[in-house]
């Protein structure tokens, strides 16, 4: 309706109706022309810089070999083994005298092993000790009193002799009191016989002093009598003092030997309800995998003990897992604790691997905590043990380097190679 004043007519134009031909050339061929991007240095030598860095990673991962380790539990042992203390048979242990890193004697006694047996009476053991307690109290009282009275009769004879060597110094002094009056008495006799030759005395006077004499005589003869007498019964005190001693002596022995076939008698019963055992050399206890009271059976490890002799080496107790990556001759470093807490290492060279993997309570290293079968390796230490102070039992940590690989080798390498090794 051309006529409404409100009426718009839309009319549509082409692109070429709405610019000139020529503004349209212009900008299409300005938006068709080429596109120059523009560089900065600074950018470039990062690009630059980072090429270089990821280069030289591929090139150490290809040619810088990287150690591959093993690490296992282990201790210093001596080169020749463990010794095994083994039961004889089932048994209790009664009696056991040993611990962890305790050294032991050779001979000594490291556990009593007891073989049940009963009787009306109880344990035929116990019956036994306690007969053979009381039967040695009894000799021990018996062999007291055998001393106890040799000792007093060793003591009054002792008394006496005392008393009898006062006696004999008076009996001596006495004797010669007598023997002066018999010098004096003869003096005064041949004094008086000159005088009666003469006339000048009665014969009777002279006869006196016969008598005088004879009797000083007397008195002496009787003054020895005495003295010999008192010299026999010191002579008989002695004897009794002597023999007193030996009877004491022989009281001690007797009770000596009583005691030792009463103890031999105990012993060869102790035999038969049960064993004894004893170090069989001086050394270390390594390892004691049993307790008082317990019950082992014949053949069971009482403990085992490392002997005070030969060289040195480590012990140690691969996993089965890893287990074969380890050779002989390979490097091993030992890192132990010396006596003072001192975090002491050794370069050492496995020397032996076992063919059979063992399982962990089998194993005699104390507190090892092994979950899974391991395999027994020996590693021999420098001859000088790198100038530290080694001792048997002293447990370590090694960490084994089993083989030098690229970081590109490893991976690179298949699966079942990786398991192979």
């Amino acid at each position: 309706m051309p006529s409404d004043p409100d009426y718009v007519e839309i009319r549509s134009f082409s692109q070429s109706e709405m610019f000139r031909p020529e503004a349209v050339r212009f900008a299409t061929n300005r938006l068709q022309g080429s596109l120059v991007i523009h560089h900065r240095p600074s950018h470039l030598l990062l690009a630059l810089f980072a090429t270089v860095i990821v280069l030289a990673g591929f090139a150490a991962a290809a040619v810088i070999p990287i150690p591959q380790k093993v690490e296992a539990p282990g201790w210093i042992v001596p080169a020749g083994g463990l010794v095994r203390m083994a039961a004889p048979q089932t048994g209790i242990l009664s009696q056991l005298n040993i611990a962890e890193n305790r050294p032991v004697r050779k001979g000594e006694l490291l556990a009593i092993l007891r073989y049940p047996t009963s009787s009306a009476a109880g344990e035929t053991e116990d019956v036994l000790e306690e007969t053979a307690r009381r039967q040695l109290e009894a000799l021990a009282d018996q062999t007291a009193v055998n001393i106890e009275k040799a000792s007093a009769e060793v003591g009054d004879a002792e008394r006496r002799l005392r008393l009898l060597q006062r006696e004999l110094l008076e009996a001596n002094g006495r004797a010669r009191i007598e023997y002066d009056k018999l010098v004096l008495a003869r003096s005064r006799l041949e004094g008086y016989s000159t005088l009666a030759a003469r006339g000048l005395i009665s014969r009777a006077a002279l006869v006196q002093h016969h008598t005088n004499v004879l009797e000083a005589e007397a008195a002496v003869s009787q003054a020895r009598s005495s003295v010999l007498g008192i010299e026999r019964e010191i002579a008989n005190a002695e004897a009794e003092a002597r023999a007193s001693r030996l009877n004491g002596r022989l009281a001690a022995s007797e009770g000596q030997a009583g005691r030792a076939a009463l103890v031999e008698r105990l012993t060869t019963a102790s035999r038969q309800q049960g064993s004894r055992i004893y170090a069989s050399s001086d050394g270390t206890v390594g390892a004691v995998p049993v307790s008082l009271g317990q019950t082992v059976a014949g053949g069971e490890t009482i403990a085992w003990l490392m002997p005070n002799q030969g060289r040195l080496e480590v012990e140690i107790y691969v996993a089965a897992a890893n287990a074969a990556q380890v050779r002989v001759g390979q490097e091993v470093r030992v890192h132990f604790q010396d006596e003072r807490n001192s975090s002491l290492s050794l370069t050492g060279r496995v020397r032996a691997v076992t063919m059979n993997a063992l399982p962990p309570n089998e194993i005699a290293l104390p507190s090892a905590n092994l979950e899974e079968p391991v395999f027994v390796t020996r590693v021999a230490l420098p001859t000088d043990f790198g100038g530290h102070n080694l001792r048997a039992g002293t447990p370590v940590r090694a960490t084994i380097l089993v083989r030098r690989q690229t970081l590109l080798a490893r991976i690179l390498q298949p699966p079942s190679a990786a398991g192979r090794q």
